[in-house]
């Protein structure tokens, strides 16, 4: 699944809503939505480890969720 995709499936498990990621990740507001449009495919990896720390999850995991 594209990692936009997995963040949205995770975020909404968890309560998380998407100006919370913004908020507790730095990254910015147009760039999360470009992922969750999966109008991005491959942020970088300090980006993804960003989104994963602000998850709770590992980045192996919210790259290659099922």
């Amino acid at each position: 699944m594209p990692i936009g995709t997995n963040i949205k499936k995770i975020a909404d498990k968890k309560g998380i809503s998407i100006l919370d990621i913004v908020k507790g990740t730095g990254v910015s507001q147009s760039y999360i939505y470009e992922l969750l449009k999966n109008d991005k495919e491959n942020p970088s990896l300090l980006i993804t480890k960003k989104i994963a720390d602000f998850l709770g999850i590992t980045v192996d995991q919210l790259i290659n969720m099922e």
